[in-house]
């Protein structure tokens, strides 16, 4: 039988399962489906109704209605803080490559031209590199 087939026939059963359930939740007491009438007693006894399957449901579903809540928003957080990691990963990686791209640009541009003393500053943070006609690249200073 085919994917889609073995599907229907799975819906088409649950649905039958609970319609059955349903109609038989109507002809039982102690289900709360069926119209409730109050017993006659005397005016003098209060009379409490037994508590039904539909009350101790009803008990339910606020506490999973949180629960299902609260598992909801954990799960979006955390697929925002995954999506926001590898975006500034990503964009960490192409301010790398710019950069690496800049220094190859300034090196080269630097190197062409030898006979001026050139200082050259990479970002703050990180070292002076000091290229003139008589010393080789790379020579830092550091501060």
């Amino acid at each position: 039988m085919a994917q889609p087939m073995k599907l229907l026939c799975v819906a088409l059963i649950g649905f039958a399962a609970l319609g059955i359930l349903i109609w038989l939740g109507y002809h039982v007491d102690w289900t709360g489906f069926r119209s409730y009438t109050t017993p006659i007693v005397d005016k003098s006894r209060t009379f409490t109704r037994a508590k039904t399957l539909w009350d101790w449901l009803q008990l339910l579903v606020i506490p999973v209605a949180l629960a299902l809540g609260v598992f909801w928003l954990n799960h979006e957080e955390a697929k925002r803080k995954q999506a926001t990691e590898s975006l500034i990963a990503r964009l960490k990686q192409e301010s790398d490559e710019k950069r690496a791209a800049t220094d190859r640009d300034l090196r080269e541009t630097i190197l062409g031209s030898r006979h001026l003393p050139t200082i050259w500053i990479r970002s703050p943070g990180y070292f002076l590199n000091v290229i003139s006609a008589n010393q080789t690249p790379g020579t830092r200073l550091e501060m």
